[in-house]
């Protein structure tokens, strides 16, 4: 079965994040992923997003690095016997800042790699149509023909101002 991404718009987040709430108990609909896109009283636009960034998987990297690193040299020098301490520790900081380094860059690459631009090109033209106040929830549902149809009526008492697929939202202009 395909997925979809289908937008519900709402008029105020809080609202938006017991609809989520909702829809995430629901036994029998699939929820891959959600996002939460939303404009503040300022006009500047919030994305909640359960993706990992670059500086986040360089960070993740480099201390798994680092440790690896510091266990692999510090076990290393003490088979070699190495009877001075300070030549231990020392070994144990030189292989945990290339550690540190290497696995920072690797994370970094990685998550660069695996990074979906396309999703992010439609979330900022989203964004861009929503009123100041407004959020929508972005969520990557089992797409069937009735979908629509049943996340209308769960959604019924949230008062959601809109609910379509996603491309729908961008294609056509939300009331201004």
């Amino acid at each position: 079965m395909a997925t979809e991404l289908v937008t519900a718009i709402f008029a105020r987040r809080e609202v938006l994040s017991r609809a989520l709430d909702h829809l995430s108990n629901l036994p029998d609909l699939k929820l891959y992923r959600a996002v939460v896109i939303a404009k503040t009283k300022t006009d500047r636009t919030i994305v909640v997003d359960d993706e990992i960034r670059g500086e986040e998987a360089g960070i993740f990297g480099g201390i798994a690095g680092a440790v690896i690193g510091a266990i692999g040299l510090g076990v290393t020098m003490y088979n070699a016997a190495a009877t001075d301490l300070l030549v231990e520790l020392g070994a144990i900081l030189a292989g945990a800042i290339g550690g540190g380094v290497v696995g920072f860059i690797v994370g970094r690459v990685v998550s660069l790699l695996v990074d979906n631009r396309k999703r992010s090109v439609q979330f900022d033209a989203l964004a861009e149509r929503l009123n100041t106040e407004q959020a929508a929830l972005v969520m990557e549902l089992d797409f069937t023909p009735k979908l629509l149809d049943r996340l209308r009526k769960e959604l019924e008492s949230y008062r959601p101002e809109r609910i379509s697929l996603l491309s729908e939202v961008i294609a056509a202009r939300v009331r201004r």
